[in-house]
């Protein structure tokens, strides 16, 4: 929040990064190619606040030094427990969400590959208690969500009606969250539960998860479009009719995305509902 307020004093209010990242005081920034744009937005900060008289930003930019945070509220935290406990979900059992949807349709994968992803993991991830699958997202996405969940064996949860809040305090309750390159996905960065997505046009150096690298696995896809030069070719405002020629992320394999979760199999812990991970 203060970075944003920071960044808007620079920029005047502007709101659309591409034409004030890398400019300060009428001067260029630095901005070096395939940069996160984190680091790009914490420059900028840094060179505000030396133009507002206070010390720079330290460096290096990273992670680890200015993690992502956003803390649900109390009350927030409360709407998910009782939510889930409205489902049978109590804080001893293992949860794991989906949030498929994304802004662009180019992003989005295919919903039998989320499904089957979804009845793998219930077997995968083992226990005492079974793993209860949650599908978040929008209400227009609403349709999405039942198709995925018509293929899925166990019993499912939809959740189409989260604030940012109610749903961060969600996926801080879930062991695993599971998309693609969307903002929920930061989010659940934000909550430091372990997180996998899936990315096709967007460059995962500039975009992909500010955190971690072990416990957020991105799986990009290697599967270059007829009609693009290169992957990811960084264009997500294809028209309906273009979709089928753009199916990068669809021709992501389930046995990636599996082997990818095996990976994050020593991170998956819980929530206990406390703010506490196990």
């Amino acid at each position: 929040m203060i970075l944003s307020s920071i960044c808007d004093l620079i920029s005047g209010g502007a709101r659309h990064w591409p034409t004030w990242r890398g400019f300060h005081g009428g001067r260029a920034l630095p901005y070096p190619p395939h940069e996160h744009w984190t680091v790009s937005a914490l420059r900028l900060a840094s060179a505000g606040l030396e133009t507002l008289g206070y010390a720079a930003l330290e460096e290096p930019f990273t992670p680890e030094r200015y993690p992502l945070r956003f803390i649900p509220t109390a009350e927030e935290q409360g709407w998910a427990a009782e939510r889930l406990s409205k489902e049978g979900i109590d804080a001893q059992t293992p949860v794991v969400v989906i949030h498929a949807g994304a802004g662009a349709a180019v992003k989005l994968w295919r919903t039998q590959a989320w499904s089957d992803c979804a009845n793998a993991l219930t077997t995968l991830l083992t226990g005492p208690i079974p793993v209860r699958i949650i599908l978040t997202g929008s209400k227009s996405e609403r349709s999405m969500m039942e198709e995925i969940a018509r293929g899925i064996a166990a019993p499912v949860l939809l959740v189409s009606d989260a604030t940012v809040g109610q749903l961060a305090a969600l996926l801080a309750r879930a062991q695993l969250v599971l998309g693609v390159d969307s903002g929920p996905l930061h989010l659940a960065v934000a909550q430091g539960t372990p997180s996998l997505r899936i990315y096709g046009p967007t460059d995962v150096r500039m975009y992909g998860p500010w955190g971690s690298a072990a416990q957020h696995v991105v799986v990009a896809s290697t599967q270059r479009c007829p009609g693009c030069p290169v992957i990811p070719c960084g264009r997500i405002d294809f028209r309906p009719e273009e979709l089928a020629a753009h199916p990068c992320v669809r021709l992501v394999a389930e046995q990636e995305v599996l082997a990818a979760v095996r990976k994050l199999m020593p991170y998956l812990t819980r929530d206990t509902g406390a703010g506490q991970r196990t």
